[in-house]
């Protein structure tokens, strides 16, 4: 099929034909993640930022087929050393929020967006921050490793990052079945432990509406400020953002499910969820400090997951990345994604990324041989002490 795609802002006229493709594309996409390619998180998370462009995908009679936004952003390659950045380059581009473009799943049209984007001079990379490997549009990145291709990706973390999830089963207690008795006994225990803390009484508040929005922000974010995260519907909790207007944008839309934890009266923790086509987007949860000898995190997540199978169930309770281990504890499934860098095939973006892997292969053979040193000395330590 000849396609091409066309670039453009995203505005204030941006035609009511091009907005509704992009809520088609949303509502037909099969990505974990298409929730924060909304206009509703853009516009929170984004918008402030920088500029936000749309992909728009078209057929020779200049159809609109598809929309995918793009944010433009400037990747960040770090060279760190025991967590300190010595030195950053950055790279204009494009950041593909979301990981997958909404579009159909044709190569065809994956190519003319990749065609498109490094037809910009302006751009110099586009950044993925999950990509799957077993996306058909990752397929089409990882294929520009091809010497004879113009494009070449680079993972500049070397490494995986792990993405938990739960493929709900038919029941509550059929999802119980993967825990050992020790385990289910544990988790009683817990709960058993912070009620009675909480004076025999603990309360799941669950917020879908509009109006509930302003009450449960206020307690979240005495939470948050007394959370180890220290972070608040995705910014800083010190930063100013919008998050009224976005949750009550997100339960005028049908898609906020987040929840409160009371203990008696006083609220120990929260958990900003968002489910959107069959998805429950475990987003941000935190916990205050003073409740953290009874669990109230783990305690309040049981309690979502029973109240999931109970109304509304979902087809995948999603995590965010991250190798917590409530995180594996509660999940039956997982998966591998890495963040991926495209840039044009060219001598500086060669360089560029030699030297940047010559210094993290550096770094990490140093690393190496310092804790096989300690080691040595630890393991001579015990000999010597018996």
């Amino acid at each position: 099929m000849d396609v091409r795609v066309e670039i453009i802002p995203w505005d204030e006229t941006l035609p009511s034909c091009l907005l509704a493709k992009w809520q088609e594309g949303l509502h037909a996409a099969n990505n974990f993640h298409a929730i924060l390619q909304s206009p509703e998180w853009l516009t929170y998370r984004w918008k402030p930022l920088t500029k936000i462009m749309l992909a728009v995908l078209r057929d020779p009679t200049n159809t609109a087929l598809a929309v995918t936004p793009l944010v433009c952003n400037k990747f960040p390659l770090d060279f760190s050393v025991a967590g300190k950045t010595l030195a950053t380059i950055e790279i204009d581009g494009y950041h593909l929020v979301g990981n997958v473009p909404l579009f159909q799943n044709l190569t065809v049209f994956y190519q003319a967006l990749i065609n498109s984007i490094f037809d910009a001079p302006h751009i110099r990379c586009l950044y993925i921050k999950g990509a799957a490997n077993d996306s058909p549009f990752h397929n089409i990145l990882g294929s520009t490793q091809n010497s004879r291709t113009k494009l070449f990706a680079y993972n500049p973390y070397h490494k995986k990052n792990r993405y938990f999830f739960i493929e709900m089963p038919s029941s509550y207690d059929e999802y119980c079945k993967r825990f050992s008795r020790k385990a289910l006994y544990n988790m009683k225990r817990e709960l058993r432990l912070l009620e009675k803390q909480a004076g025999g009484r603990l309360d799941l508040i669950k917020v879908t509406k509009p109006d509930q929005v302003a009450a449960f922000l206020a307690e979240a974010r005495r939470i948050a400020k007394k959370a180890y995260q220290h972070r608040f519907v995705d910014l800083d909790v010190d930063q100013p953002g919008d998050r009224q207007g976005l949750l009550e944008a997100m339960a005028r839309q049908g898609v906020l499910r987040a929840y409160l934890l009371k203990c008696g009266r006083q609220a120990s923790a929260y958990v900003i969820g968002l489910q959107f086509n069959g998805v429950f987007y475990f987003h941000e949860t935190a916990y205050d400090k003073a409740w953290a000898r009874q669990s109230p995190g783990k305690t309040l997540l049981q309690l979502i997951l029973k109240e999931c199978f109970e109304s509304e169930t979902p087809r995948i309770f999603y995590f965010t990345g991250g190798d917590a281990l409530y995180k594996k504890s509660f999940s039956n499934c997982v998966e591998d994604k890495i963040t991926l860098l495209v840039l044009r095939r060219n001598l500086t973006n060669r360089l560029l990324v030699m030297v940047h892997r010559l210094f993290c292969s550096t770094v990490s053979a140093v690393k190496e041989s310092i804790e096989a040193i300690f080691d040595a000395i630890r393991s001579k330590r015990k000999k010597l002490e018996h």
